[in-house]
């Protein structure tokens, strides 16, 4: 999945795999339940527009992390 997002007024293009997450369950049958799971986007390259130079070394961990949220905002909004 390639996703198009705004990284410090630069548009970058994200290629990778998007996770759903999942939804809590407070009380199964037996009394136990779920905290479900947040969605996630495992990153495998960055480039930007009309490049296919891959740029993911370039980002520091926090940055990444930046990354990673503003693409699922995309793809779930």
């Amino acid at each position: 999945m390639e996703v198009i997002v705004d990284f410090r007024g630069v548009d970058i293009v994200v290629h990778g795999n998007y996770i759903n997450g999942e939804d809590s369950v407070y009380n199964y049958g037996d009394g136990n339940g779920y905290p479900g799971s947040a969605s996630d986007f495992e990153i495998d390259k960055i480039t930007v527009i009309d490049s296919s130079v891959d740029i993911f070394d370039f980002f520091s961990s926090r940055d990444l992390e930046i990354i990673t949220d503003s693409v699922i905002s995309v793809i779930e909004n």
